[in-house]
């Protein structure tokens, strides 16, 4: 490096990304959120990614203690580092899950699927049927209504139901989606 660019290079070494959390802060946004809920209505906290590069563990244990109660992570290792951690919420995993390693994790984990095709539902039972001791599992059933990036479509939305309905092993929690729009 000549001489003449020290000082130039000086300032742009010290000037790199970070991020500083006040948990404070998020845990009043939380309870703001919550005051909006009607009774029974729960909030989901959604951690996915690191809780958006900002600490999942730290980021989700101060969303729970300010009020919030369900948990969504991305994948089933985000859902496992929660778990690893000591949070006993219900997690649900957003992303696709196929591998019957996943879906074997999942339940041992007590973590919650998002599912998006027959195929995979009746892969979760099967699966589910050769675990030892296995409880029934709830799952999200997840619609396309637009977005075109991941789930069932919508307008066969009521077989997809009657068919999750029917298979031993899993309880349908809920029915999902994205909007195609935020407007």
């Amino acid at each position: 490096m000549l001489s003449w660019e020290q000082p130039l290079m000086e300032p742009m070494r010290c000037c790199r990304a970070w991020v500083e959390i006040d948990l404070a802060a998020l845990q009043h946004n939380v309870r703001q959120l919550k005051r909006l809920l009607a009774s029974p209505a729960q909030l989901m906290a959604v951690v996915k990614a690191d809780a958006y590069g900002h600490g999942a563990v730290m980021v989700a244990q101060a969303a729970l203690q300010a009020g919030a109660t369900w948990l969504g992570v991305a994948t089933v290792p985000e859902g496992i580092e929660l778990r690893s951690a000591g949070i006993q919420a219900p997690i649900l995993v957003m992303g696709a899950v196929n591998s019957p390693e996943e879906m074997q994790a999942i339940a041992h984990w007590r973590l919650q699927p998002t599912l998006v095709m027959p195929k995979q539902a009746l892969v979760f039972s099967d699966t589910l049927s050769r675990m030892v001791a296995a409880r029934p599992l709830g799952v999200h059933l997840k619609l396309d209504t637009g977005m075109s990036r991941l789930g069932f479509p919508w307008a066969e939305a009521v077989e997809f139901v009657r068919f999750v309905r029917q298979l031993p092993h899993l309880k349908i929690s809920s029915v999902y989606s994205h909007l195609a729009t935020a407007d």
